[in-house]
C-alpha cells in the first residue's frame, strides 16, 4: 500500500525510560513504524478517520454516501463513509481527514475546518481473510454542510479513482442499505454509530441496542496513542 503506519507502545513501557514525558504527549508513544498492509498481520491496531457528511435535521436529514470504485481491493462497489482513510505516520486525525476530503470528495480545507466536529471513536475487531482477528480503531467526525443557499455550500464530487459516485440518501434509505449489507463493514459500523448519536437508533426501536453499543466500542487491550 506504500504507506507508513505508526505502531504504539504504552507510555509506561521500559522503552520510554528517561523520556516518559515525551511519550505522554499526543501521539508521542510511537514505538516504530511499518507498512500499512502489515498491521493486521502483526495484530497491531490500524488507526483511521471516518467522516459522515449530512444535510438537514430530524426527519429531513440526508447523508452523502459514496459508492466505492470497482477497482478497490476491499469491498468494491459497496457504500462507504462520506470520507474515510487511514491515519499514516506524521499526521493528526484532523490533518488526515482534511487530506482525504480533498482527495476523495473535492471539499476544500477551510470548509472542513469551519464545519467538521469530532464525534469520538469506534473500536472493533475484524475477521481477516485468513481467519485471524484484526483490531481496528477509527476517529469519527460529523460534517453538517451549510445550507444550499450559502456561499460555502459545496456538494461532494468524485476527485480520485477510489469513489465512483456520491448519492444523497434519506435516513430510511441508509438504514435499508445497512440491512441489505450494501456498506463496507467498517463504514457500516461508523454509520450505525452516527445513527445512534443522532437519535435514529434507540433502545425503543432496536432490541439489540446495548449489544450493538458494546460491539462498536470494544477494548482491544492493544497499545494505541496515549495508552
Amino acid at each position: 500500500m506504500n504507506e507508513r503506519f505508526p505502531i504504539y507502545a504504552s507510555p509506561r513501557s521500559t522503552q520510554w525510560a528517561g523520556s516518559q514525558q515525551d511519550a505522554k504527549k499526543p501521539f508521542g508513544n510511537i514505538a516504530f513504524e511499518v507498512e500499512r498492509a502489515a498491521t493486521p498481520i502483526l495484530g497491531c491496531t490500524a488507526l483511521g478517520v471516518h467522516m459522515t457528511a449530512y444535510e438537514g435535521e430530524g426527519d429531513e436529514m440526508k447523508i452523502w454516501v459514496p459508492r466505492r470504485s470497482a477497482n478497490r481491493i476491499r469491498s468494491p462497489l459497496k457504500y462507504d463513509s462520506s470520507v474515510a482513510g487511514g491515519l499514516p505516520l506524521g499526521l493528526t486525525p484532523l490533518a488526515a481527514l482534511v487530506t482525504e476530503c480533498e482527495e476523495e470528495a473535492g471539499w476544500p480545507e477551510q470548509l472542513i475546518k469551519n464545519h467538521v466536529r469530532n464525534a469520538g471513536m469506534i473500536s472493533l475487531f475484524q475477521i481477516s481473510k485468513w481467519g485471524g482477528l484484526a483490531p481496528d480503531s477509527d476517529y469519527v467526525y460529523d460534517l453538517k454542510l451549510p445550507p444550499t443557499s450559502s456561499d460555502e455550500y459545496q456538494p461532494p464530487k468524485p476527485n480520485d479513482e477510489e469513489v465512483e459516485s456520491f448519492q444523497l440518501l434519506s435516513i430510511p434509505e441508509v438504514i435499508s442499505a445497512l440491512k441489505q449489507n450494501e456498506f463496507k463493514p467498517t463504514s457500516a459500523v461508523v454509520t450505525i454509530d452516527f445513527l445512534i448519536r443522532h437519535g435514529f437508533i434507540t433502545p425503543e426501536n432496536e432490541p439489540n441496542y446495548s449489544e450493538i453499543l458494546r460491539r462498536i466500542h470494544r477494548r482491544s487491550g492493544i497499545a494505541g496513542p496515549g495508552y
